[in-house]
Protein backbone atom coordinates (compact mmCIF):
# COMPACT_ATOMS: atom_id res chain seq x y z
CA UNK A 1 0.00 0.00 0.00
CA UNK A 2 2.88 2.49 0.55
CA UNK A 3 4.81 1.58 -2.80
CA UNK A 4 1.35 2.22 -4.36
CA UNK A 5 1.49 5.86 -2.89
CA UNK A 6 -2.59 4.51 -1.49
CA UNK A 7 -2.01 6.08 2.61
CA UNK A 8 -2.51 9.41 2.66
CA UNK A 9 -2.84 9.27 6.90
CA UNK A 10 -2.41 7.42 10.00
CA UNK A 11 -4.14 8.36 13.25
CA UNK A 12 -3.05 6.85 16.44
CA UNK A 13 -5.72 7.08 19.00
CA UNK A 14 -5.84 6.45 22.81
CA UNK A 15 -6.11 3.01 24.36
CA UNK A 16 -9.48 1.86 26.22
CA UNK A 17 -11.36 3.97 23.29
CA UNK A 18 -13.75 1.06 21.72
CA UNK A 19 -15.57 -1.30 24.15
CA UNK A 20 -14.09 -4.43 25.38
CA UNK A 21 -10.99 -3.40 23.22
CA UNK A 22 -7.74 -1.88 26.19
CA UNK A 23 -5.44 -1.45 23.36
CA UNK A 24 -4.64 1.31 21.20
CA UNK A 25 -6.12 1.71 18.12
CA UNK A 26 -5.69 4.12 14.72
CA UNK A 27 -6.93 5.40 12.10
CA UNK A 28 -5.52 4.80 8.55
CA UNK A 29 -6.70 6.96 5.81
CA UNK A 30 -6.91 5.28 2.09
CA UNK A 31 -6.73 7.57 -0.53
CA UNK A 32 -6.57 6.37 -4.52
CA UNK A 33 -5.94 9.60 -5.78
CA UNK A 34 -3.60 11.84 -3.28
CA UNK A 35 -3.49 15.36 -4.31
CA UNK A 36 -0.31 16.28 -5.75
CA UNK A 37 1.71 17.88 -2.46
CA UNK A 38 0.62 14.75 -0.74
CA UNK A 39 2.43 12.66 -2.97
CA UNK A 40 5.08 10.05 -1.56
CA UNK A 41 4.07 10.94 1.67
CA UNK A 42 1.91 10.25 5.03
CA UNK A 43 0.44 12.23 7.42
CA UNK A 44 1.03 10.76 10.94
CA UNK A 45 -0.63 11.96 14.06
CA UNK A 46 -0.27 10.57 17.50
CA UNK A 47 -3.55 11.38 19.27
CA UNK A 48 -3.28 9.00 22.01
CA UNK A 49 -3.30 11.36 24.78
CA UNK A 50 -6.26 13.31 23.36
CA UNK A 51 -9.48 11.89 25.27
CA UNK A 52 -11.45 11.94 28.26
CA UNK A 53 -10.69 9.36 31.36
CA UNK A 54 -13.44 6.74 31.13
CA UNK A 55 -13.96 4.51 33.79
CA UNK A 56 -14.19 1.22 31.36
CA UNK A 57 -14.01 2.85 28.41
CA UNK A 58 -12.06 6.14 27.22
CA UNK A 59 -13.81 9.02 24.74
CA UNK A 60 -12.87 11.46 22.36
CA UNK A 61 -14.92 14.71 22.83
CA UNK A 62 -15.55 17.21 20.65
CA UNK A 63 -12.39 19.48 21.47
CA UNK A 64 -10.08 16.46 20.87
CA UNK A 65 -11.77 15.56 17.27
CA UNK A 66 -11.12 19.20 16.22
CA UNK A 67 -7.45 19.13 17.17
CA UNK A 68 -6.98 16.33 15.47
CA UNK A 69 -8.73 17.45 12.18
CA UNK A 70 -7.11 20.57 12.35
CA UNK A 71 -3.91 19.36 12.90
CA UNK A 72 -4.71 16.10 9.82
CA UNK A 73 -5.82 19.45 7.50
CA UNK A 74 -3.34 21.94 8.62
CA UNK A 75 -0.53 19.42 7.19
CA UNK A 76 2.14 21.58 9.35
CA UNK A 77 4.36 19.96 11.54
CA UNK A 78 3.18 20.51 15.23
CA UNK A 79 5.94 19.22 17.95
CA UNK A 80 5.34 15.51 19.64
CA UNK A 81 1.74 15.82 17.47
CA UNK A 82 2.00 15.76 13.78
CA UNK A 83 4.36 15.09 11.30
CA UNK A 84 4.27 15.01 7.23
CA UNK A 85 6.54 12.09 6.92
CA UNK A 86 8.00 11.23 3.36
CA UNK A 87 7.75 7.32 2.17
CA UNK A 88 11.08 7.15 1.56
CA UNK A 89 11.88 7.53 5.63
CA UNK A 90 9.05 4.84 6.21
CA UNK A 91 11.08 2.79 3.63
CA UNK A 92 14.31 3.54 4.98
CA UNK A 93 12.69 2.32 8.80
CA UNK A 94 12.20 -1.02 6.97
CA UNK A 95 8.09 0.19 6.22
CA UNK A 96 7.67 -0.04 10.07
CA UNK A 97 4.22 2.60 10.88
CA UNK A 98 4.69 2.34 14.28
CA UNK A 99 3.65 5.60 15.10
CA UNK A 100 6.31 6.64 18.31
CA UNK A 101 8.84 5.77 15.44
CA UNK A 102 8.30 9.01 13.68
CA UNK A 103 6.77 11.33 16.68
CA UNK A 104 8.18 11.04 19.47
CA UNK A 105 6.24 11.85 22.22
CA UNK A 106 8.91 11.17 25.26
CA UNK A 107 9.62 14.17 27.94
CA UNK A 108 13.46 15.52 27.58
CA UNK A 109 15.98 13.83 29.73
CA UNK A 110 17.43 16.05 32.41
CA UNK A 111 21.13 16.99 31.85
CA UNK A 112 23.23 16.07 34.67
CA UNK A 113 25.78 18.18 35.82
CA UNK A 114 28.15 15.24 36.86
CA UNK A 115 31.03 17.80 38.53
CA UNK A 116 28.22 19.43 40.22
CA UNK A 117 27.00 16.03 41.85
CA UNK A 118 30.76 15.25 42.42
CA UNK A 119 30.52 18.03 44.75
CA UNK A 120 27.73 17.30 46.24
CA UNK A 121 29.27 13.34 47.13
CA UNK A 122 32.14 14.89 48.64
CA UNK A 123 30.77 17.41 50.85
CA UNK A 124 28.34 14.95 52.13
CA UNK A 125 31.21 12.25 52.67
CA UNK A 126 32.86 15.22 54.76
CA UNK A 127 29.64 15.53 56.50
CA UNK A 128 29.15 12.39 57.23
CA UNK A 129 33.07 12.06 58.59
CA UNK A 130 31.73 14.81 61.07
CA UNK A 131 28.94 13.08 62.37
CA UNK A 132 30.87 9.85 62.66
CA UNK A 133 33.73 11.73 64.61
CA UNK A 134 30.69 13.15 67.04
CA UNK A 135 28.99 9.86 67.61
CA UNK A 136 32.31 7.84 68.42
CA UNK A 137 33.05 10.83 70.81
CA UNK A 138 29.68 9.87 72.46
CA UNK A 139 29.72 6.15 72.43
CA UNK A 140 33.29 6.41 74.18
CA UNK A 141 31.42 8.93 76.96
CA UNK A 142 29.13 6.34 77.78
CA UNK A 143 31.85 3.96 77.66
CA UNK A 144 30.45 2.06 74.85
Amino acid sequence: MLKADLIEGIIGLPAALFYNTGIPASIWIINKIKPKHLKDKVIILEASQEYKEGKNQNELLGDHIEKIANAYDALKEVHKFMRVVEVKEIADNDYNLNISRYIDTSDAEEEINLSGVKSRIIALEEKEKEIDEKLMKYLNELGV
